[in-house]
């Protein structure tokens, strides 16, 4: 890995912890706490989500509804599913094409809808 990915990951990693949209209290089934966040360099826009489930067994996924429009999408385990009884942690992250220099994006989940400023690169 040559120093400057590492310096943009580091970079990334550091923003996402400073500018992180929490969205507190029960986001969707399972799920405590999520917190989004977005960043866009040139066209690529990455898209970031963390949070907790109170089991394991999810999955998680992304869909782009449009070019500032994003939908993120949390399967809950199949029933029957044996599943720990532990709070689970996960982090998602995906990539996009966008138009350059967006402000703002939408991110819905579930009924609930989001707006996440984006941070430039």
């Amino acid at each position: 890995m040559t120093l400057r990915r590492k310096a943009t990951a580091f970079l990334l990693v550091l923003i996402t912890a400073l500018s992180a949209v929490a969205i507190q209290g029960q986001v969707c089934s399972g799920q405590r706490e999520a917190n989004f966040f977005a960043a866009q360099r040139g066209t690529t826009l990455l898209l970031v989500a963390t949070g907790e489930h109170s089991t394991s067994g999810f999955t998680r996924d992304w869909k782009k509804l449009s070019a500032s429009k994003y939908e993120f999408i949390i399967k809950p385990p199949a029933a029957g599913t044996i599943v720990l009884q532990v709070i689970t942690p996960y982090r998602s992250r995906i990539r996009f094409k966008a138009p350059a220099n967006l402000a703002n994006v939408t991110i819905m989940e579930g009924s609930q809808s989001y707006t996440i400023p984006v941070t430039q690169l």
